[in-house]
């Protein structure tokens, strides 16, 4: 209850009186379970290749020392710069996230 004594939801304004027929619920969630899956497997299949591909310079570290000419400090610079552009990165996107919104960052992504 308010503190006026008056309830703050009268019956007009519930939220049950303005709820979608069950029909068109169960309409909109078949339509949906339809890509909800498809959606899914493509995230992680993104986030598979997103982290397969961030070990496979670990895998080929000798080989490019060899080829390339690095020793191992400076290929542990170059990981190093990584990681911390990487955090510098995700820092800021976090913060954009936040002021602006999740579905106006994925936009942006």
């Amino acid at each position: 209850m308010a503190e006026s004594g008056r309830d703050p939801f009268p019956p007009s304004t519930t939220r049950a009186s303005a709820a979608p027929a069950a029909g068109a619920v169960r309409a909109a969630g078949e339509r949906i379970g339809h890509y909800r899956w498809l959606i899914c497997a493509l995230l992680f299949f993104a986030t598979t290749i997103n982290y397969v591909d961030r070990q496979v310079i670990g895998v080929l570290a000798k080989e490019l020392e060899r080829i390339i000419g690095w020793s191992e400090i400076e290929y542990g610079n170059i990981t190093a710069a990584f990681q911390a552009a990487y955090a510098v990165g995700l820092i800021l996107t976090g913060k954009l996230i936040d002021r602006f919104g999740v579905k106006s960052g994925m936009r942006w992504r």
